[in-house]
């Protein structure tokens, strides 16, 4: 009996060896697709990051002309010789020009970060026209103010909406 066991053993041996086989097989087979895929995704990857380079080029490129044009136009801003005061759209003071520090009496640092409405002169008076009704718009005013340094002047101006909220 123990011939017949071994011969018998053999062919179920051969069918364990021959699946052994197939599945080295389909394991390589699986291997390298999986190779080439990622072959692939190095590649798309290469691609995308050659491309992002380039569009953060430009971009960074844009960014140094946007630079280069706030600096022109705060550049203009402050040479005019009219006052420009410039409030957000709750009525605080961000940027006041050379001209409205010296029509003023006061430095933009004093006057940044102020609400335009609550603004007072010595008097009481408001100091600015943004902090006028705000129906003023587009309309011009002329009024005398009284400096904090307690001098008068005759202002004349205009408040203006901004695009982004806020006036001018």
């Amino acid at each position: 009996m123990s011939g017949f066991a071994t011969e018998r053993a053999r062919p179920t041996r051969n069918r364990d060896l021959r699946a052994l086989q197939d599945s080295f097989q389909a394991f390589n087979k699986v291997s390298k697709d999986l190779e080439q895929a990622y072959a692939r995704l190095e590649s798309r990857a290469a691609l995308v990051e050659s491309r992002l380079l380039e569009a953060n080029r430009k971009l960074m490129g844009k960014v140094a002309g946007l630079g280069r044009e706030t600096e022109e136009l705060h550049g203009i801003l402050d040479s005019i010789p009219c006052a420009v005061v410039v409030s957000d759209e709750d009525g605080n003071v961000t940027r006041v020009n050379p001209a409205a520090e010296r029509i003023l009496g006061r430095s933009a640092q004093e006057l940044v970060g102020r609400n335009s409405r609550t603004l007072r002169g010595p008097v009481g008076q408001t100091m600015l026209l943004l902090g006028e009704d705000a129906s003023l718009s587009d309309q011009a005013v002329e009024r005398v103010i009284t400096n904090f340094d307690g001098s008068t002047r005759f202002v004349c101006g205009s408040v203006a909406p901004l695009p982004e909220g806020g006036q001018v």
